[in-house]
């Protein structure tokens, strides 16, 4: 599935046209994920947690390898997940608790959309020793990605302004084929978003006319 940004265009006689953009599909930006494993202290053959990401609104889901230790195997660990908002790093409690049981990943639902989530994982023994992985970090997604949808794309030297954040704009040469609104362009040296064109507006002597999402 592919992360969207929306986008308005502007056509010019003199090969203008400008591509207006706002982050729809992870958090104004890429999804965070964290890959790589963590390693926590004590006796435990722990991994720690391997992915956390936000692919969907408000969701974060998360996965772990099996852990084990001197009492337990690893059939008989269980897993917590824990989340906080809004810090680099936390001390789990029960109220930081957002999943606990035997499965090797977990989903958490109805989080605050474009916030970041520090994430721990705990694994607790059969004589309920507890081992706490280092923390990772996510950013919850603002929409949920966008997936079967026709796609125009730009070359790059088809684009004579790159994306200016300010105003949202990307400017395109005379000659590319003028999208229409509500559908997707992708751009050749883009950041792997979708752009979903919201207006087009064609310049003539100076002044702009065209269409617009409403």
């Amino acid at each position: 599935m592919q992360k969207t940004k929306n986008i308005d265009l502007r056509w010019g006689l003199v090969a203008l046209c400008i591509v207006v953009l706002t982050a729809c599909g992870g958090g104004g930006g890429a999804a965070s994920v964290g890959q790589t494993p963590s390693t926590p202290s004590g006796n435990v053959n722990m991994t720690g947690l391997v992915e956390v990401s936000s692919l969907m609104k408000g969701q974060v889901s998360a996965s772990w390898l099996p852990a084990s230790d001197d009492a337990t195997t690893a059939a008989g660990i269980s897993y917590e997940l824990h989340m906080a908002s809004g810090v680099d790093d936390f001390t789990t409690t029960t109220d930081t608790l957002k999943f606990s049981g035997n499965a090797l990943s977990a989903v958490v639902n109805g989080l605050t959309v474009g916030q970041d989530y520090a994430v721990k994982l705990v694994a607790v023994d059969r004589n309920s020793k507890r081992y706490v992985s280092a923390v990772k970090k996510v950013t919850v997604s603002v929409a949920d990605p966008v997936a079967n949808v026709a796609v125009q794309t730009v070359l790059s030297p088809q684009v004579l302004q790159t994306y200016d954040s300010a105003t949202e704009s990307l400017v395109l040469a005379a000659g590319v084929p003028k999208p229409a609104v509500n559908s997707y362009i992708a751009l050749e040296s883009g950041d792997g978003y979708l752009g979903k064109v919201v207006s087009v507006q064609t310049q003539t002597d100076g002044a702009y006319s065209g269409d617009r999402d409403q």
